[in-house]
């Protein structure tokens, strides 16, 4: 909304711009760093936000949930960019990495 509204990028390009901006961040905060802000004992200090959602436990809701954002937010951009090369070029990458 923000991104659409300053009326720099067509509708396509601020879609696409959300999901790689969405895409990035959520890779480096669940999947990239290690460890937890209030681990006091260092137990979780080898795993990724990933792992620690509901103690590895696959398919659970919260998973889905988290699987279900960013496929969403791409399947928007490439709905609203017509489904052009360039912008799924950009966001199917983005969403590979997120998954």
């Amino acid at each position: 909304v923000v991104l659409s509204s300053t009326q720099l990028l067509t509708l396509a390009e601020a879609w696409t711009t959300t999901n790689v901006i969405h895409g990035l961040v959520t890779f480096v905060v669940l999947h990239w760093v290690k460890g937890s802000p209030d681990d006091v004992q260092g137990e979780l200090s080898a795993y990724t936000l990933w792992e620690q959602v509901d103690a590895g436990r696959p398919w659970t809701s919260t998973r889905k949930f988290l699987v279900l954002v960013p496929t969403v937010i791409t399947l928007i951009a490439s709905v609203v960019s017509d489904y052009r090369p360039a912008h799924l070029a950009l966001n199917l990458p983005v969403l590979a990495l997120c998954i």
